[in-house]
C-alpha cells in the first residue's frame, strides 16, 4: 500500500466516524455527553492533519508525529470514557459542567437548563455487540494509531515508502 493510499484510509476512517457519531445524534436523537464531544475533535484534527500531508507530502515528520500523537491522545480519551462507563474508575472531571450564568436572568436559566438534553459520560447510550460508542472509539483510535505508525516508520527508515 502506497503513502497516498495510507493516508487516504486515515482520512476516510476519521470522517466515517464523525458521520456515524452525527448520525446518531442527529437522527436518533442520542444527546452527547461532554467526553463525547470531546473525542470528536482526535478525528477532526486527524483528518485536518491527513489532508495537509495529502497535499504537501509526507516528507513532513512532525506532520507524521503530530497525527500519531494526536490519535494517542484520541485513544486515552476513549480509554477514559470507556473506563468510566465501565465502572473501572470515576469521573475526575465535570460532565455537567459549572456554566456561567452571569448574564442569565431566573427565567433564562430555568428555560435554558429545559432545552437542554443532558447526558451522563457514565451511561452508555448506545452498544453494539455490548461494546459503548467510547469503545468502539477506542478501537478505531487505537487503529489510527497504528496506521499513523506505519506510516512514520516507512517514512523515515525505509527506503520504499509504505
Amino acid at each position: 500500500m502506497n503513502s497516498f493510499y495510507l493516508t487516504f484510509l486515515i482520512i476516510l476512517v476519521s470522517i466515517f466516524s464523525l458521520l456515524f457519531a452525527f448520525y446518531l445524534q442527529i437522527e436518533m436523537n442520542l444527546a452527547p455527553c461532554p467526553l463525547c464531544i470531546w473525542q470528536r475533535w482526535p478525528h477532526v484534527i486527524n483528518v485536518i492533519i491527513a489532508s495537509i500531508i495529502l497535499t504537501l507530502g509526507s516528507k513532513k515528520v512532525i506532520l507524521l508525529f503530530a497525527g500519531f500523537t494526536n490519535m494517542f491522545f484520541g485513544t486515552i480519551l476513549s480509554l477514559y470514557h470507556f473506563g468510566l462507563e465501565e465502572g473501572y474508575w470515576y469521573n475526575v472531571f465535570s460532565c455537567s459542567g459549572i456554566q456561567n450564568f452571569e448574564n442569565f436572568t431566573a427565567k433564562d436559566l430555568v428555560e435554558s437548563l429545559k432545552n437542554t438534553p443532558i447526558s451522563a459520560c457514565e451511561k452508555a447510550q448506545w452498544t453494539f455487540f455490548d461494546f459503548s460508542l467510547a469503545g468502539w472509539n477506542m478501537l478505531i483510535c487505537g487503529i489510527l494509531v497504528s496506521l499513523w505508525g506505519v506510516k512514520a516508520y516507512s517514512s523515515l527508515f525505509r527506503k520504499k515508502k509504505i
